[in-house]
């Protein structure tokens, strides 16, 4: 297990300057390093598309490629979010057993950290992360984050009333056209719409709107862009002409997820990446239960009546998690990350940056001098 940040005890100068020096590595891992590696090989990649057209290779050659990378790319996350201390704990359904199905994975919305914790949470389920697909907010484009999301083929999300049919319109032709033919496995959803301490006063409006009595611990979940997947990746009842499920498998299962911090006391990410947890207390946890997806749910209707009553249950699972610090009553499972796979993950990174560099950066330069001696050459003709 990597040492932390929190392992060290009572923080000492030289402590706090590790912890300095730590922090810059991982900003810059994640601001450079895995971003500039990702994009290089999204360059030579695009040339490997462009060879397909004459040599008719499959195309999960590329999209092995992109695993890869995402693969790679979630397990440097989750290394940096072990530096942070992060002490993630699993309850209910054992999610490894399905890891190499076709899944929904749906999930509560608490802080940043929730993307750190199910990378972490997934990065030992073999096959899973390399094959994962996010449905992202749109505000997350612009980052180092979004941007090798966008690569690797996630979904960005903008949701509001003004724009939801087209969103979800959207959101079907890019499932069609890419699920299958990418070789997806798992979709990950947060269906709340946001950060719960974010959308309590709407939780209370919406309740208040339609009649019903507004969770205490979670919110009442858009059903949108989940009931969209059912709908185009689940099981037909009798429309499979109009979807690719004719000839590709559909949607194995539904995990219902529910992630719960100490208190109630999420952490923003500016305090997590200096492992200033509150209280001191790192400890996370996270339930499952898997559902296999059932037909029935192509009725709108149908389908939020029954995630509904999955929020009532995570409701009432996570008031029991704030009253006693557990789930339930099955066994605990602490997910370790092996100090050797972290040290493999950081040579990968620094290698495949240094390959690319060795490429890159020469012909950067070769174009930038050239650019500048055309445009010198034009001016002094002018």
């Amino acid at each position: 297990m990597v040492i932390s940040i929190l392992e060290m005890g009572t923080k000492t100068q030289l402590d706090r300057l590790i912890q300095s020096i730590a922090v810059v590595y991982y900003v810059t891992m994640t601001t450079l390093v895995i971003p500039l590696t990702v994009y290089c090989t999204a360059i030579l990649l695009l040339g490997v598309l462009l060879l397909r057209r004459i040599f008719k290779f499959d195309i999960l050659y590329y999209s092995r490629a992109c695993q890869l990378m995402i693969g790679m790319t979630n397990d440097c996350w989750t290394s940096a979010a072990n530096y942070m201390g992060l002490k993630l704990t699993e309850y209910g359904d054992d999610i490894s057993k399905i890891a190499n199905k076709r899944v929904l994975f749906l999930c509560n919305h608490l802080c940043i950290m929730d993307n750190f914790c199910l990378m972490t949470a997934f990065h030992n389920k073999a096959g899973l992360a390399p094959k994962y697909l996010w449905l992202i907010y749109n505000v997350y484009r612009a980052t180092t984050v979004g941007l090798t999301w966008a690569i690797h083929g996630g979904f960005f999300v903008n949701f509001g009333p003004e724009n939801r049919q087209k969103v979800l319109k959207d959101l079907r032709q890019f499932l069609l056209k890419k699920y299958w033919r990418h070789d997806y496995g798992w979709i990950v959803i947060f269906p709340e719409g946001g950060r719960h301490y974010l959308i309590e006063e709407a939780e209370r409006k919406f309740a208040k709107k339609v009649g019903i009595e507004p969770f205490e611990h979670c919110a009442h979940p858009r059903i949108g862009a989940a009931h969209t997947v059912i709908s185009t990746c689940g099981i037909s009842n009798n429309d499979s002409s109009k979807t690719n499920i004719t000839t590709h498998p559909p949607l194995d299962y539904v995990v219902d997820c529910t992630l719960g911090y100490p208190n109630r006391e999420g952490i923003e990410f500016k305090n997590a990446i200096f492992a200033e947890w509150p209280n001191d207390n790192p400890n996370v946890a996270i339930h499952y239960k898997i559902y296999p997806i059932q037909s029935e749910w192509k009725d709108e209707n149908k389908f939020k009546e029954w995630i509904y009553d999955r929020y009532a249950e995570k409701d009432k699972l996570l008031h029991n998690y704030y009253k006693t610090g557990k789930f339930d009553d099955s066994q605990p499972r602490v997910i370790k990350y092996n100090l050797i796979c972290n040290i493999l993950c950081q040579l990968f990174w620094f290698g495949a940056f240094y390959f690319h560099m060795s490429w890159a950066y020469p012909l950067t330069s070769w174009l930038v001098t050239s650019t500048i001696g055309c445009v010198k050459s034009k001016l002094v003709g002018f």
